[in-house]
């Protein structure tokens, strides 16, 4: 995986599960449905792409939080106070399923200048836990650590249908809260990098705010409005510190590649198949040459509704599109996301596990 990540000769197809594994941290090997799945990851030498955060003290202010049960569901309400006044975000889930925001902290003009009345403070990182972590998964997969996006961070604020009107409509309000996200997300990361500095550990930033500005919710060109300026700063603070950084983009990015390479993003992820992506696999290896690393195009829906042969069809695909062995250069084949069902159904089982058998037989 390192190998595809820095443009190095790999010594066969690199293919890894995406934020699923055995480690202490993680959810899924509490989970007796996913242990084939793991015992695969161990049977075939698979890697591992594992998220994680490093803990931070200070920034913007906490909010207070208040939780709720409502039959099946969990209710999780954050109010946080400004000197604008108070605003309130609330999400829903399923216990034990991922939330969903339902009222959003943003919601009128007066809210936007309420947020903006904030002071951040400044950040202090914990990395003890990070580095443990990292540790942890020592040469058994990819330490995948993440830095806001600015962009992406204010997107979040609103409610997207929200969002999408007001970024085309009346977009100076919008410009202002993303500046002040640049220079509050530009301090933090440069505090981390310094943290990082003396341990130096074997991590991969990644960000994923840019696919809110993809087609198509947004136009190419605002793409370059709203991403490029910011991100190209970060990646290029990042590069400086000696670490890759990586680009979380679901969905079309046939008409962003131009803006993304301007950015000099060490990887592009998690690169899904047409229809929900807009470009295939051979296409876009020609786009980017040697610029970038791709990783991904394994779609994480067709493990809910396809066939163990599929699979290793699609797989197929991927090696004749990309090569085998130390051919297969700057490329990982990995799910398009995180497995999110607790439990898996028994066809998502038996198609992960014939993804991670086939890469490692047509691959090698």
């Amino acid at each position: 995986m390192w190998a595809a990540v820095r443009g190095e000769p790999a010594d066969r197809l690199p293919f890894a599960t995406y934020n699923c594994h055995g480690f202490s941290w993680g959810g899924h090997a509490a989970c007796p449905e996913y242990a084939p799945i793991l015992e695969a990851i161990r049977r075939t030498g698979a890697g591992m792409l594992c998220k994680l955060r490093a803990r931070r003290a200070g920034g913007m202010p906490a909010p207070q939080v208040a939780r709720a049960v409502e039959g099946d569901q969990e209710l999780t309400t954050e109010t946080l106070a400004t000197p604008g006044g108070t605003l309130r975000r609330v999400f829903r889930n399923r216990r034990g399923q991922p939330a969903r925001c339902v009222e959003h902290y943003l919601k009128t003009d007066a809210d936007v200048e309420s947020f903006l009345s904030l002071r951040p403070e400044p950040v202090r990182w914990e990395i003890d836990e990070l580095l443990a972590m990292v540790g942890e998964i020592g040469r058994a997969g990819v330490a995948y650590l993440d830095y806001r996006d600015p962009f992406g961070s204010v997107a979040g604020l609103f409610d997207q249908e929200d969002f999408l009107i007001r970024i085309h409509t009346d977009p100076a309000p919008v410009m202002a809260l993303i500046e002040r996200a640049f220079r509050t997300t530009r301090d933090e990361l440069h505090a981390l990098l310094e943290v990082l500095s003396g341990p130096r550990p074997n991590v991969l930033f990644y960000t994923c705010g840019p696919e809110w500005a993809t087609p198509p919710l947004m136009r190419p060109e605002l793409f370059a409005r709203v991403v490029t300026p910011y991100q190209s700063p970060l990646v290029a603070m990042i590069h400086e510190h000696g670490f890759p950084v990586s680009l979380h983009c679901h969905g079309r990015v046939r008409l962003a590649l131009p803006e993304i390479l301007k950015c000099r993003f060490d990887v592009l992820e998690p690169i899904e198949p047409p229809s929900q992506g807009d470009i295939d696999l051979g296409e876009l290896r020609a786009a980017v040459g040697d610029q970038m690393a791709l990783m991904g195009y394994v779609q994480d829906q067709d493990f809910f509704t396809a066939t163990p042969q599929r699979m290793r069809d699609h797989v197929a695909r991927i090696v004749a599109a990309i090569g085998r062995g130390a051919a297969a250069r700057r490329y990982i084949a990995t799910p398009t996301c995180t497995p999110f069902a607790f439990p898996p159904p028994p066809q998502y089982v038996a198609n992960y596990v014939a993804f991670l058998e086939a890469a490692a037989e047509l691959g090698a």
